[in-house]
C-alpha cells in the first residue's frame, strides 16, 4: 500500500534533463541516418485514387533513383494514425485538423462539376446550383467529411462570398473517385470531382464542366493536397527524398 512520489528537486531535475535527452536522441538519429543514406522501408499512407494516379506512377523513378529503398503503401480513404501505424509520410486532402504534425502543401484542391456531352444533351445543362435539385442525376462520393449537400460560391475579390447549398440525390454512391469519373463519362449523371482526376477526360472531350462561374465542394472550400509526417525535429533522409520527388511531380500538374 506504500506510494512513492518524486521530490520537488527530482521533478525539477527531470524537467531540465528531459530536453537534453531528446536532443541527444535526435543527434544519434541524425548521425545514423547520415551514415545509412536513403535506404530502408518507407511506409506511405494515401487516399486510394490519388495514389493510383500520382503516387504509383512515381515508383519506377523512386526505385531507380534509390535502389536501397523499399516501399509499403497503405491506400485507404480513412484517416490513419501515423504514429500507431508507423507511417513515415502521408498524403491527405482537404483541411488539416491535426496541427501537431509537419505539413507541406502539394497543391490547391480545386473541384469541378462535370458531366458527359451525352448526359447534358439528354438532361440539359444546369445554369445555377439550384438547377441540380430539379431533375438532375448526381453521382455521390463516399469519403470522410463529404456530404450529399454540394456547396457553391462565386469568387469575389474582397469579403466573404455567399454560399449556396444544394441537397443532391443519386442512384449511385461510391468511394472510388476513378469509378465516379467513369460513371460520369458513361452518362450516368453529374459528378463533383477534383481537377487532378479530370485532366485527360476534359482534354479528350469525354467530360464537360458546368457551373463554371462557381467554386464547388462537398466538404470545405479552400482545401489542399498535403504531405504530412509525424516528426517536427528529425526528418529521415528517406522521407526527404520521397517528399522532394513528390513536390517535383505536383509542380508539373
Amino acid at each position: 500500500t506504500r506510494r512513492l512520489e518524486a521530490t520537488e528537486a527530482a521533478q525539477l531535475y527531470v524537467q531540465r534533463v528531459a530536453p537534453l535527452l531528446d536532443e541527444l536522441d535526435e543527434a544519434g538519429q541524425q548521425v545514423a541516418d547520415a551514415g545509412e543514406g536513403v535506404r530502408g522501408l518507407l511506409r506511405v499512407s494515401a487516399p486510394t485514387t490519388l495514389a493510383e494516379l500520382h503516387l504509383v506512377p512515381l515508383l519506377p523513378l523512386l526505385a531507380e533513383r534509390y535502389p536501397e529503398l523499399s516501399f509499403e503503401l497503405v491506400l485507404t480513404n480513412s484517416m490513419v494514425d501515423l504514429v500507431a501505424e508507423r507511417i513515415d509520410v502521408a498524403l491527405r486532402m482537404g483541411r488539416l485538423a491535426d496541427t501537431s504534425f509537419v505539413a507541406r502543401k502539394l497543391a490547391d484542391l480545386q473541384r469541378l462539376v462535370v458531366a458527359s456531352p451525352a448526359y447534358l444533351e439528354r438532361k440539359g445543362e444546369p445554369r445555377s446550383p439550384q438547377d441540380l435539385a430539379q431533375g438532375h442525376d448526381c453521382l455521390l462520393y463516399r469519403y470522410p467529411g463529404f456530404s450529399s449537400q454540394w456547396s457553391f460560391r462565386r469568387p469575389v475579390p474582397e469579403g466573404d462570398a455567399e454560399v449556396q447549398r444544394v441537397a443532391v440525390s443519386s442512384r449511385f454512391v461510391m468511394d472510388s473517385g476513378t469509378a465516379l469519373r467513369d460513371c460520369a463519362r458513361a452518362g450516368l449523371g453529374l459528378a463533383l470531382l477534383p481537377r487532378w482526376l479530370l485532366n485527360q477526360p476534359l482534354e479528350r472531350g469525354e467530360l464537360r464542366t458546368v457551373l463554371d462561374d462557381y467554386e464547388a465542394t462537398a466538404s470545405d472550400f479552400d482545401g489542399a493536397i498535403w504531405l504530412v509526417y509525424p516528426s517536427r525535429r528529425h526528418v529521415p533522409s528517406k522521407v526527404r527524398a520521397f517528399v522532394e520527388v513528390l513536390m517535383e511531380r505536383f509542380a508539373r500538374c
